[in-house]
């Protein structure tokens, strides 16, 4: 994924940017015979208003993972049959990926102002 696709794709699932950069892919190994295919296929970790994201190509799938911004139960974000977990999740294509990431979002507004007013912290 280019810097201008992943740009593209935060802003229309509703994430701010604050910063962003690439990582090493953590799919693919890092040995010689791979070294290719690693650098045309970078991870990125995106810093965003509720934490950071790490995005990234594996073989068939992208990889979304926010295991820093907090544990969220797979199946608020999707229903779909994929592989999944508390703190990330697989999506098919960059149209899943972006319906994956706006539910996420949908998510994290909504743990955002139950925790605020948990707390009584106004809005």
């Amino acid at each position: 994924m280019r810097g201008d696709q992943l740009q593209a794709l935060m802003l229309l699932s509703g994430f701010e940017i604050r910063e962003y950069r690439t990582t090493a892919n953590q799919y693919w190994p890092d040995v010689p015979d791979y070294f290719e295919v690693r650098a045309a296929n970078p991870w990125w970790v995106v810093q965003t208003q509720y934490g950071p994201l790490t995005i990234g190509r594996r073989k068939r799938v992208w990889e979304i993972n926010w295991s820093e911004i907090g544990q969220i139960a797979p199946d608020v974000i999707t229903q779909d049959d994929v592989t999944m977990g508390h703190f990330c999740i697989h999506a098919w294509s960059l149209v899943d990926a972006l319906k994956y990431l706006t539910n996420l979002r949908v998510e994290l507004v909504a743990l955002n102002a139950r925790l605020r007013a948990a707390l009584g912290v106004q809005p």
